[in-house]
């Protein structure tokens, strides 16, 4: 891909090499991942698609930084159609809720610079302390990319760190589903007053499930 993937961006190799990826872009990058796997979760009336490995590093990007997610070795397809409610909510719990947590650190990653190992360690506990500490603090501006601050999007930084945390909450079934998540950042973007191109390109309208667990998806026309 013309721009590599997201983690060499967003950690460059060599010292004085640093890749500049701009607020704006950043955002583009987070609608664009959030709209996909809300697309993948909620795909069509028979399967759906649950990654289950989201990192920075499989995050890759085309020519206008249009995120492509890629490395689908641990993906797992699952049946919309099963008819026990049980195994359904199993379903939502412990599969989607995965992909929301993975979503979430690479949200946390691209807004405080900081590298994934730093915040999960060898287990989730180190994320968890990191997060508490970060919600118990008046001060969020201090964890956030020096590079993002004052310019003139601070409010909506801090918004954005605010979703990210609740997509890593330790209890699954609090972590929002990835269409509440694009649904989120999506308003953030409009807010920043940033325009998505991405409009212009074949992208799926994504429709809530009804209650029989069916969704609609409607492919935009290529305009």
């Amino acid at each position: 891909m013309p721009n590599g993937n997201l983690y060499d961006w967003l950690h460059p190799m060599e010292e004085g090499q640093e890749k500049a990826m701009e607020w704006g872009v950043r955002v583009k990058v987070a609608v664009g991942l959030a709209r996909g796997l809300a697309w993948l979760h909620q795909n069509c009336h028979t399967v759906k698609i649950i990654h289950l490995d989201i990192s920075s590093k499989c995050i890759l990007l085309d020519q206008n930084f249009q995120p492509k997610l890629s490395n689908f070795g641990e993906a797992m397809l699952m049946s919309s159609t099963c008819a026990s409610s049980v195994n359904s909510e199993f379903w939502e719990m412990a599969f989607v809720k995965e992909d929301v947590h993975g979503f979430g650190v690479v949200l946390l990653e691209m807004i405080t610079g900081v590298d994934p190992s730093n915040m999960t360690g060898s287990s989730n506990n180190v994320l968890n302390e990191w997060i508490g500490h970060l919600l118990s603090s008046s001060d969020f501006h201090g964890a956030i990319d020096k590079s993002l601050i004052g310019q003139g999007f601070d409010a909506e930084i801090v918004q954005l760190l605010k979703v990210a945390c609740t997509c890593v909450d330790p209890i699954p079934d609090r972590r929002p589903i990835m269409l509440q998540v694009y649904e989120d950042i999506k308003a953030i973007r409009e807010r920043c007053d940033l325009v998505d191109d991405s409009s212009m390109l074949t992208q799926p309208e994504i429709c809530p499930a009804t209650s029989e667990k069916s969704v609609e998806i409607e492919m935009a026309e290529f305009q």
